[in-house]
């Protein structure tokens, strides 16, 4: 059996519940395998989920929200991080916080600002048991150049000082090398990869990129028994191929800003293909070897999140979600690279996609965001069946995924620039 777990820039997204595992991450990954197989086989950044037959949401209503001291760029993670059979939310904010809440948004703890004098900001944050210690730990990122560990309870366990500031990180978490423990590897602004082993000590690293690294996923790609991990990035807008010791397998140069990522094996050959987006408007395939093997024009400035890759509409075909840029729409391709459908939206689609069947109908519903702040749930075909507008702009805030408070029904959380969490569910 296969799993799709795909998340983003600032944010992550659908548990597993996985003693080594559960939880959600900032990049991209192809996993296959049994769940229980998947102890050593971890997960990243930026959106899109597989959720079946477990909600029976008709409108997007709101259920709560929880307002912090400064905008929100992620959605959080979800996870019941101290083992007590409970999940928690867990919220990364530009107040310089970390937040821990309950499922009914009440606030379980928060850090003390983390930036000496205030000004600072925490982005993507992760969770995982990197110990093995039967608790979660949450991986996060921060301007003060530090990368941090902290424990379930919100107490620092380490925390890393790097040169070029974690202001925009994100983390994979995925044993890269086989030998039980896993690495994490995670990217900043200034174009630096670091791959670090659970106790915070640098297993390798990488500068040769100048600009943002936009997402991480680690997978045997080619089929060789081996773990890459494919890295997009600006500036010199490339992706990146890595070896587990971190030397470079191949890297390809795309038209534009590399952003984000989907890895599947869309053809059936044993092979993953991997599909990013770049400035350019183009949707890029590549192959295992990171030649390419067709480019589609999106729309102008194309700026996803992620790009989910599931059969949608039941047909035995996998399809492919991308947002058009500044055409403003939603757009689902076929693994050939032709479009199959467009979708308008009313702003541009600066956003991460998740694919969920909410009604139970055997059919996968697109959820995404536009900048401006409006959630929307998209048919398999493309029809809106409903939309939710936030307080204020949304930007590559991840729309997460889970059944937070085991009620059977699943709620959608999304971060919003008016300082808000948004929890939106069903309406019956």
């Amino acid at each position: 059996m296969r799993y799709y777990i795909y998340s983003y820039y600032n944010k992550a997204i659908i548990n597993f519940n996985i003693p080594k595992i559960a939880g959600w991450y900032s990049c991209v990954s192809y996993v296959t395998g049994d769940p229980e197989n998947l102890k050593t086989s971890l997960i990243n950044r930026r959106l899109g989920v597989h959720v079946k037959g477990k909600a029976n949401i008709l409108t997007g209503k709101l259920k709560w929200k929880f307002s912090t001291e400064a905008e929100l760029y992620n959605g959080g993670v979800t996870g019941d991080i101290d083992r007590d059979g409970i999940k928690e939310i867990v919220l990364a904010g530009y107040d310089d916080r970390i937040y821990c809440l309950k499922p009914d948004a009440t606030l379980k703890w928060k850090t003390e600002r983390l930036y000496p004098d205030g000004s600072g900001f925490m982005n993507a944050v992760a969770l995982s048991d990197i110990d093995d210690d039967g608790k979660m730990e949450i991986l996060a990122g921060s301007n003060d150049n530090y990368f941090y560990c902290l424990n379930c309870d919100g107490s620092i366990r380490w925390k890393l000082e790097t040169s070029g500031g974690f202001d925009v990180s994100f983390c994979n978490v995925f044993d890269i090398d086989k030998d039980g423990v896993v690495e994490i590897i995670a990217g900043n602004t200034s174009g630096e990869i670091f791959c670090f082993e659970p106790d915070g000590s640098i297993k390798w690293y990488f500068n040769d990129a100048t600009g943002t690294i936009n997402a991480i996923g680690s997978a045997d790609i080619d089929n060789d028994g081996m773990i890459e991990t494919i890295v997009t990035c600006w500036e010199p807008d490339k992706v990146f191929c890595f070896n587990p010791d971190g030397t470079v397998k191949w890297e390809t140069l795309l038209g534009g800003d590399v952003q984000g990522l989907g890895i599947a094996d869309i053809d059936n050959d044993g092979q993953l293909e991997i599909i990013v987006d770049s400035y350019d408007g183009m949707l890029n395939c590549l192959n295992s070897d990171g030649t390419i093997r067709w480019q589609t024009f999106v729309g102008s400035y194309v700026y996803d999140d992620n790009h989910p890759i599931f059969d949608i509409d039941n047909d035995g075909e996998l399809e492919i979600i991308c947002g058009g840029g500044e055409n403003h729409t939603i757009n689902c391709l076929r693994t050939d690279g032709s479009i199959k459908w467009t979708s308008p939206i009313d702003d541009f689609p600066i956003s991460s996609y998740t694919c969920v069947d909410l009604d139970s109908d055997n059919y996968y519903e697109i959820l995404c965001h536009d900048e401006s702040g409006s959630v929307y749930c998209f048919e398999h075909d493309g029809t809106l069946k409903w939309q939710f507008l936030t307080g204020s702009y949304v930007e590559f805030s991840a729309i997460v995924i889970d059944d937070i408070d085991n009620d059977g029904k699943v709620e959608i959380l999304i971060g919003s620039c008016d300082h808000n969490l948004y929890c939106i569910t069903s309406d019956n």
